[in-house]
């Protein structure tokens, strides 16, 4: 029974961390659902979209929004979104402040070289096309790794030729480094 109340319980902290705030995007309490009231996840299945770049962000909402990225509900929730919406929400998120914590920084730090030049080996990217890496959910990551290895409509075609070129060893290493950093969100 608990399972079927979390979103409730969800939808309803969220609105309270965002009144808190003064309200500032209905939008956002249908994102806290998943992505949690400050944009840090607590569904395996759903990424962080606190240290995410603002450019991501928009490019992956109208993505969903206009039918070349497929997700069951973010294609639905999209839809209700105008640009001017998608570029709130962007900002929004990009006004976090985000700390991240480091439990073992050896770990399989290595194997992440190969995606250091677009995702920064600690896991920040600083490319505003490339998504942060760092504390997103190993689930997530490798249902991601999953679907760009399986092709799709409208991936980006370096990312499907990096991801099959990784062996399984190396992907459950970069995954394995990449989801063991933690990380926090702040409203400043």
């Amino acid at each position: 029974m608990l399972l079927y109340l979390w979103p409730l319980i969800l939808i309803i902290f969220s609105q309270n961390v965002l009144a808190d705030y003064g309200g500032e995007l209905s939008a956002m309490k249908h994102c806290a659902v998943c992505h949690g009231p400050l944009g840090i996840s607590a569904r395996p299945d759903s990424p962080n979209l606190a240290g995410l770049s603002p450019n991501y962000i928009v490019k992956q909402l109208k993505l969903y929004r206009d039918g070349h990225r497929e997700h069951e509900l973010m294609n639905v929730v999209s839809q209700g979104l105008d640009d001017s919406k998608i570029q709130e929400l962007a900002d929004w998120y990009d006004s976090l402040d985000v700390e991240v914590t480091y439990w073992n920084p050896t770990k399989n730090e290595q194997a992440a070289q190969t995606c250091s030049a677009c995702h920064g080996l600690i896991g920040i990217s600083r490319n505003p096309q490339a998504p942060t890496l760092a504390g997103q959910p190993e689930f997530y990551l490798v249902n991601r790794l999953r679907a760009l290895r399986e092709g799709g409509k409208h991936l980006d075609a370096s990312m499907v030729a990096i991801a099959n070129h990784l062996s399984d060893e190396e992907t459950k290493k970069i995954i394995g480094w990449y989801s063991s950093i933690r990380i926090q969100a702040y409203r400043p």
